[in-house]
């Protein structure tokens, strides 16, 4: 005859040793002889297992269980009802019959515990759930969440990879692949913690093995993601860097001259190359170009044909350096927009040179015939003056922004150039 014994009970269980695990969970105080799901079971049913029905590739294990009062054969056919039970209410929120695996054990649990035959345990009139995901065929990493995506702060050339985060903004997405059922932890939450997608909520574990996680920031500086088992074994980490931003004060000056003056840039065209070189790196480095100075420069000098960068002198100086002395004083970037511009010995029929920016350094020359996309290209110079060279201190590869080639080259920052332009400005 079935007693009553108040409200069900649930008890969430460790998963060490099982990564795949990614709920567990034991529904217990069924009424005595009793197999009615109760109200609270049903409660942590819908918040922790129902949601994740939707993934054909999980496996439910049920376990039903019951004390040892009654008989063994009662007492198995009990644990197989209120299993059922739980069963029976997963299959109504969306579960398939092909999902669940099932043991009913009767009262050998309890015995196997040491409880006395004919005595009654809670704990024992119960059904241990068990969400399993599918055995993980690939290595657990981090990927953009758009593989198009270039210009996102996210480096994958360095290990561990590593994540700009700006610190003036509310944080950015990452993806995690191949990790259902594993936790992501913070190092250093002070700085930076993992959050959930959807809700933005503390993200407790992975729910797929195709998860895009949001990184929420704090303090200015460095931690690690580390995604990890169960017992705490780190399979991947990820650095994360909350940088606050650095602005660079550029002047503009378009040479009006009679040889060298430019012939196809003009007063106001620094405000979309502006915006272009800031798409760039504050997604990536958080450095934002700002204004200082735009302004036509007239200058009456004896120039030849072109600006050459050494070898043609005017008044004792080169040409280069009797350009770039018009600079503006406290502009960390000056560019000069001038109509030619080579490198070596004048004359010679051959374009040696589109721009050219001293390493480190505050000037930047740049001629009309010099590419396609302006922004680009004066982006590229900046980092020049910003302190990164062609293949120092990394080889530059076609993706990166420091690329030597006009018009071919890419718009990624990888980390390396990141912190040494940070440290130029």
């Amino acid at each position: 005859m079935v007693r009553a014994t108040g409200a069900g009970k649930v008890q969430e269980l460790p998963r060490q040793g099982f990564a795949r695990i990614l709920r567990k969970g034991l529904l217990f105080n069924f009424d005595i002889e009793g197999d009615a799901i109760k109200n609270e079971h049903k409660q942590w049913l819908t918040a922790n297992v129902v949601p994740l029905l939707t993934n054909s590739n999980l496996t439910i294990r049920l376990r039903g269980m019951a004390s040892r009062s009654g008989s063994d054969a009662f007492n198995k056919a009990l644990s197989e009802r209120r299993l059922a039970s739980v069963r029976q209410f997963l299959i109504g929120k969306g579960g398939k019959s092909g999902q669940f695996q099932t043991v009913a054990t009767g009262e050998d649990d309890a015995a196997a515990a040491g409880a006395a035959n004919g005595t009654e345990d809670e704990k024992f009139r119960g059904v241990v759930v068990t969400v399993v995901g599918a055995p993980r065929t690939a290595k657990v990493k981090f990927e953009q969440v758009f593989p198009s995506d270039k210009e996102n702060g996210f480096d994958t050339t360095v290990t561990p990879n590593w994540l700009m985060v700006p610190h003036e903004g509310f944080g950015r997405e990452i993806r995690v692949v191949n990790g259902m059922g594993l936790r992501v932890v913070s190092r250093n939450p002070a700085i930076a913690v993992p959050l959930t997608f959807i809700k933005s909520l503390p993200l407790t574990t992975l729910e797929s093995d195709d998860e895009v996680i949001r990184v929420r920031n704090h303090l200015p500086g460095t931690t690690f993601f580390d995604v990890v088992e169960a017992d705490g074994s780190v399979l991947v980490s990820l650095e994360v860097a909350v940088l606050p931003k650095l602005q660079v004060k550029s002047a503009f000056h378009y040479v009006q001259h009679s040889t060298v003056g430019t012939l196809t840039r003009n007063l106001g065209d620094e405000k979309k190359i502006v915006e272009d070189m800031n798409k760039i790196y504050l997604a990536q480095a958080n450095i934002e170009f700002v204004i200082s100075l735009a302004r036509n420069l007239p200058l009456t000098d004896a120039f030849g044909s072109e600006i050459n960068e050494s070898t043609v002198m005017v008044n004792g100086k080169t040409e280069w350096e009797q350009l770039t002395k018009n600079r503006q004083a406290g502009a960390r970037f000056n560019v000069f927009f001038v109509r030619e511009l080579e490198q070596g010995a004048e004359g010679l029929g051959q374009d040696t040179a589109d721009a050219l920016a001293t390493i480190g350094g505050v000037d930047c020359v740049f001629e009309d015939d010099a590419g396609n996309d302006m922004g680009e290209t004066v982006a590229h110079e900046a980092g020049h003056s910003l302190g990164c060279r062609h293949n120092s201190p990394i080889t530059s590869t076609q993706d990166m922004l420091m690329w030597d080639t006009t018009d071919q080259r890419g718009r990624f920052i990888p980390k390396v150039h990141a912190e040494l332009m940070r440290q130029k400005v």
